[in-house]
């Protein structure tokens, strides 16, 4: 807008509001570009990624593929809860996994459990937790799981309590489910 449209007349909060405007038309990035994951600027994609329901973001990821997991979000979206996207989970950390089922075990497990086995062999228990939180934010609801990992033995000295407090919660998760 210019302010030569504006009437003599104008209100103080009219001649604001046209003001407001021209910033906001001298903006470098458009909208249509902040909602491209292909356009949209790095600064900008963790709040594109949480428009598009990205559940779970590092701020560490190359920008290529903080770009593919915001792209891929709608198809990720129509699957959650499938064992596709808890695989997609587990690859997004980087983590060599196998993904079994509750059926899937011999003997058969509880019904909607599943066990991951860590297969690139220890973890700490950063790389513990974020697989807890990765996988618990794609999981369906009535879904628990275990993970079944070598943990790097000194890090879980220091951090026992967390430990400890950890799988308190889950045994009460548990019960609460009986």
């Amino acid at each position: 807008m210019s302010k030569g449209l504006l009437p003599k007349n104008s209100t103080k909060l009219e001649k604001a509001l046209d003001e407001q405007t021209q910033r906001i038309d001298a903006l470098p990035v458009t909208f249509a570009s902040l909602i491209d994951a292909d356009s949209c600027p790095e600064a900008f994609l963790p709040w594109l990624a949480w428009s598009r329901r990205v559940e779970y973001w590092d701020g560490q990821w190359p920008e290529a593929k903080k770009r593919d997991v915001v792209k891929g979000a709608r198809a990720f979206n129509a699957q959650r809860g499938t064992k596709n996207t808890l695989t997609q989970a587990m690859e997004n950390l980087g983590i060599g996994h196998s993904l079994l089922a509750w059926h899937e075990l011999y003997p058969k497990g509880t019904p909607y459990t599943f066990t991951v086995k860590i297969t690139s062999g220890r973890v700490s228990v950063q790389q513990q937790q974020e697989i807890y939180t990765a996988l618990d934010s794609v999981k369906s609801a009535r879904d628990q799981f275990s993970i079944d990992a070598s943990v790097v033995q000194w890090l879980a000295v220091f951090m026992l309590p967390a430990l400890v407090g950890l799988a308190m919660s889950l045994i009460y998760q548990l019960q609460t489910l009986r």
